[in-house]
């Protein structure tokens, strides 16, 4: 290894690769801050008092930010440079900063999951489906300890860095039981989405598009393999510092992906098809006993557009529509029914 400090970042070359980290994780850094503006905008517009999932997104939001910010420093004392340019105290230094970058991005995978099952318990009321949706949540609780736990005992952080496929021989089978629990939580919350739809009283095109929008979270299972299969090459590699570059550009593209599909639901082709009492929307609540009288109807939001969902412990969701007189998403009233 060479004495000198590393250059700066170039985009590709032999020996150079941390310009592609850089411009994946600014890109999603952009769409993200993007999301947010809309997020707030959508809030404010609505006067809904944010709720549990808007402030778990914003942490989440936050640890993905700060995920980018260190891969950013880290490209600029040598990751993706092939580990002869790098001084041996910067290789030190970044074997410590690639073990925090990979601590946040299972926090901020982590806290997305969270967001989720957070946004289905805002949405119903049914025994069953919040039961499912909080054994997922302590499932996906327990799964972020044990990985840290699993990647920080007695492994990542053991020097040299250069080596250490030899003094740690299972890290690549621990990270393959991390990444295989984090599809499987990711396939229970989309589980969740299907159970959620699937006692609606509506046309089939409207399941499909509830389904999809929940449902689209899914694709982060792409980043997590592609990058399993990354940090493959970089554990057996002379050189981790060159070979990271591409497992920290899969782990920043599922970060992110994570995070932002925490708000999938807001967007327009979401709010057409369902309403709900999360996203800025009102609650026009109606109670039934068990002899199918109303017993008390709760006020809502004043929207132009109107949908019903009932949802209770036997079972099934209606939705209606009335013919809305404005275009805005947000805008719309929910109701829920208990079915005698």
């Amino acid at each position: 290894m060479g004495s000198h400090e590393s250059p700066g970042a170039e985009l590709s070359n032999a020996t150079h690769q941390g310009g592609w980290v850089v411009i994946v994780a600014a890109i999603g850094l952009a769409i993200l801050l993007v999301c947010l503006a809309i997020r707030v905008y959508v809030r404010s517009s609505t006067s809904v008092v944010a709720g549990a999932p808007d402030y778990v997104f914003a942490i989440a939001s936050l640890f993905a930010i700060a995920h980018s910010g260190l891969v950013f420093w880290e490209v600029s004392r040598g990751l993706g440079t092939a580990i002869r340019l790098v001084s041996p105290a910067n290789v030190q230094t970044l074997q410590k900063a690639f073990f925090a970058s990979n601590v946040l991005y299972l926090v901020a995978v982590y806290l997305a999951k969270c967001c989720f099952c957070l946004v289905y318990l805002a949405l119903t009321p049914a025994p069953g489906h919040n039961r499912a949706t909080y054994s997922v949540l302590g499932f996906a609780t327990a799964w972020v300890f044990a990985s840290i736990l699993a990647i920080g005992v007695d492994c990542e952080l053991n020097p040299p860095w250069s080596d250490l496929a030899s003094h740690c021989t299972d890290l690549f089978v621990r990270w393959q039981i991390i990444t295989a629990f984090d599809i499987i939580i990711e396939i229970a919350l989309l589980g969740l989405a299907i159970y959620l739809v699937s006692g609606l009283q509506t046309p089939l095109t409207r399941k499909i598009a509830v389904t999809i929008v929940f449902g689209v979270r899914i694709i982060v299972i792409l980043p997590a393999v592609f990058r399993l299969h990354e940090l493959n090459h970089q554990i057996r590699s002379p050189d981790p510092t060159f070979t990271a570059a591409p497992t920290v550009i899969w782990a920043t593209v599922e970060v992110y992906c994570s995070v932002i599909a925490c708000i999938s639901y807001s967007f327009k082709t979401f709010s057409t098809a369902v309403s709900t009492n999360y996203g800025g929307v009102g609650i026009q609540a109606e109670v039934y006993d068990m002899a199918n009288n109303r017993t008390r109807q709760g006020s809502a939001l004043d929207g132009e557009r109107r949908s019903s969902v009932a949802t209770g412990a036997s079972g099934h969701v209606l939705i209606s529509d009335e013919s809305p007189q404005s275009s805005d998403p947000e805008r719309l009233q929910a109701s829920s029914k208990k079915p005698g």
